[in-house]
């Protein structure tokens, strides 16, 4: 999106020093947004924290939005991290990440180990819309049919 206007993503803000005041104070708003989702997703919620996972699928989200903008290794090894533990308050913010994070890489494959959980999410959910988005994230490495005929098996399982 902005690399068609011209402007490259940015790993840091030393790069936005050079950007037009208006587009320089969006990005500044953006990297906020983004520290504060990347603080809360290494903050350790007490055990009883009710909205701890809510909270963390939240700042997924937030994430996914500045990837568009921001190189994020640090939010992609997260993600990679909560999809081994598949808690499914976090899981639907993590796969919102990982398919805005890749859509903004065009080219950019999805590595290995995000693929097999990927595929592993979608198999073993109860919910449709994270099955779907799992495989959603996964369009690209594998065929639109296969996504298709995996969310086929998917109802099969859940709806006989």
């Amino acid at each position: 999106m902005l690399e068609e206007a011209g402007v490259p993503r940015i790993p840091d803000l030393a790069a936005a020093d050079a950007l037009i005041l208006d587009l320089r104070r969006s990005i500044l708003i953006v990297a906020e947004l983004r520290d504060y989702a990347l603080e809360c997703l290494r903050f350790n919620a007490r055990p009883r924290d009710a909205f701890a996972g809510a909270r963390r699928g939240q700042s997924f989200e937030i994430l996914g939005i500045a990837g568009r903008l921001f190189d994020l290794p640090e939010a992609l090894d997260m993600a990679r991290q909560a999809l081994r533990r598949s808690r499914s308050q976090t899981v639907r913010g993590e796969i919102i990440f990982l398919e805005d994070y890749f859509k903004a890489r065009e080219g950019m494959e999805v590595p290995d180990d995000i693929h097999t959980a990927l595929l592993t999410v979608a198999e073993t959910t109860d919910s449709r819309s994270t099955a779907t988005g799992a495989l959603n994230v996964l369009v690209g490495e594998i065929s639109d049919m296969e996504a298709l005929d995996r969310l086929d098996d998917w109802k099969d399982k859940h709806y006989r």
